[in-house]
């Protein structure tokens, strides 16, 4: 049996990846792998919508449970930088995405040092543009005011505090962590991320998740409010 160059490649390539998307969740979580491993089931619960729901807010502290997302001020402050910090360049390039300043009209934009035709210049002159707000989010109805030029990363830096800041923030560890399937199976999903979020801001009154959960906005005896279930989720 041969295995030709390409398929050799590609194989290759995979190993590295998954090699460094190790070492950057560790540094990550900032503990051994061994340990992160054998705690993760007594978090996940807290992590998902229908356990945050669950838990009764008199009687159990939510924010107790460590869910070990990386926070959105790691995302944001850590996206310039190239190394193995929270949030850093590498691991918004793992999630999917790519930070500023790619984008004329995003917040810390130069024009010299912006990657244009005439002047690839710039802090990763390589990089693809970052993914405004509204390409992401088509048709949303965001609480944060936020411009049609934004971009995910504008918003975690201009809109501190905010839902979007934080709902951002855990759609990157969501798409970065693989949160929802293997070892984060009881954590939500980036689709349940984002299918929340569409359904709490367009006014909705629940949402079914992926897994066939139902969580209400609106039900008196069980409170829940979006903004601090995100929040939690990188306690």
């Amino acid at each position: 049996m041969t295995v030709d160059k390409k398929t050799k490649d590609v194989s290759l390539q995979d190993q590295k990846l998954n090699s460094r998307r190790s070492l950057l969740k560790k540094t990550a979580i900032g503990v051994p792998a061994a340990i992160t491993l054998t705690t993760k089931p007594a978090f996940g619960a807290v992590c998902s919508l229908s356990g945050f729901q669950s838990v009764n807010p008199s009687g159990v502290d939510r924010h107790s449970t460590r869910c070990q997302g990386i926070s959105p001020g790691g995302w944001g402050q850590n996206g310039y930088k190239s190394g193995n910090q929270q949030g850093c360049r590498g691991a918004w390039e793992l999630a999917g995405y790519y930070p500023n300043p790619r984008v004329e009209s995003s917040y810390k934009f130069n024009p010299n040092n912006a990657k244009t035709a005439s002047n690839p210049s710039g802090i990763f002159p390589n990089d693809p543009a970052a993914r405004l707000f509204f390409d992401e989010f088509p048709g949303s109805s965001p609480e944060a005011s936020i411009a049609s030029g934004d971009t995910m990363h504008d918003v975690l830096l201009m809109q501190n505090g905010s839902l979007e800041f934080h709902m951002i923030s855990s759609l990157l560890n969501a798409k970065y962590f693989g949160w929802g399937v293997g070892e984060y199976a009881g954590w939500i999903s980036a689709e349940d991320i984002k299918g929340v979020y569409y359904a709490y801001t367009n006014g909705g009154s629940s949402y079914t998740t992926t897994t066939g959960s139902i969580v209400s906005f609106d039900n008196p005896s069980m409170p829940f409010d979006l903004k601090d279930f995100f929040a939690q989720l990188y306690h």
